[in-house]
């Protein structure tokens, strides 16, 4: 799949997204990017000459019927909780729910929105310029540069703030399953409760110089036992130890204080010293086999 026989390498409109994830809902479908950021479809499993049930998936706004402007890429994932398919709409700053998934023959609703307020708002941390990263601090409920998205065990939503080399927020930020559940508006700015790589959820994560933890997150992994990997890009402090320093594990991600609260920026129990370039998307089969694309 991606083109149209094995001697093609020109663009062509089933062709994949350089960067694009995957999901596959509940009806075994795979959605990913084309290479337009735009959803395509296909029905698994893949038989030989596969064509997509849905190329060019168009968006619409909930409550108006408007076409959204969006751009698919980097991270989607099927919310099995709320039976949702989430995307990440990065030059926009956010994230899109589509709550009428089987409808994609008709029409496709985003019904929820998170990162920013309104619709008017697109930029980095609502109002921001982005330059190399975020021109100043985020906040909870803000996103700069959203990248890989994935849920854990449990239905939390994690999202990765960074492309390669250290963009946006350059963090890990977490919105819990029950802020996400009968979320009746369009723009809840719902607030993340937990961040990762950064100190609190109003610092950007530091990125040069930085050891012994992800200093540039790309992906992200849930285990059956919620234990979590994350995929770190190849910016690391010591240069001579950088290809082992890419994928970094964490024991119990929802790890809190005594007094309830969640631990802010989290250390890792444990570097996975695997040698490659850079990981892309990472995921565990059925079995807790971790899978990765370097």
């Amino acid at each position: 799949m991606g083109q149209n026989n094995k001697n093609e390498r020109v663009s062509n409109e089933f062709q994949l997204g350089t960067r694009a994830f995957h999901t596959i809902d509940d009806k075994n479908r795979l959605w990913t990017f084309n290479v337009q950021g735009k959803i395509i479809i296909y029905q698994l499993p893949f038989k030989g000459g596969d064509k997509p049930l849905k190329n060019f998936v168009k968006l619409y706004w909930d409550d108006t019927g408007n076409e959204v402007d969006y751009y698919g890429y980097g991270g989607i994932v099927f919310d099995r909780w709320n039976k949702a398919i989430w995307i990440v709409d990065k030059f926009h700053n956010r994230l899109l729910r589509i709550g009428n998934y089987n409808d994609f023959q008709d029409k496709l609703y985003v019904d929820m929105v998170i990162g920013q307020p309104d619709k008017t708002h697109t930029k980095c941390n609502h109002n921001q310029q982005e330059e190399w990263l975020a021109s100043a601090s985020p906040s909870a409920d803000s996103l700069c540069r959203p990248y890989a998205i994935e849920f854990d065990n449990f239905g939390n939503l994690y999202v990765i703030e960074n492309d390669y080399e250290c963009h946006g927020n350059n963090r890990i930020i977490v919105f819990m399953k029950e802020d996400l559940k009968n979320v009746k508006t369009l723009f809840p700015q719902i607030k993340a409760k937990k961040v990762f790589i950064a100190r609190s959820l109003n610092e950007k994560g530091p990125c040069a110089g930085v050891i012994n933890k992800p200093g540039s997150p790309v992906s992200i992994a849930f285990n059956s036992k919620n234990q979590m990997v994350i995929g770190n890009d190849g910016y690391y402090g010591n240069q001579e130890e950088r290809h082992l320093r890419q994928l970094w594990f964490y024991d119990n991600p929802l790890k809190k204080n005594p007094d309830g609260s969640y631990v802010q920026g989290q250390e890792p129990d444990a570097v996975i010293a695997i040698p490659m370039g850079a990981p892309g998307e990472i995921n565990f089969d059925k079995y807790d086999n971790l899978i990765i694309q370097d």
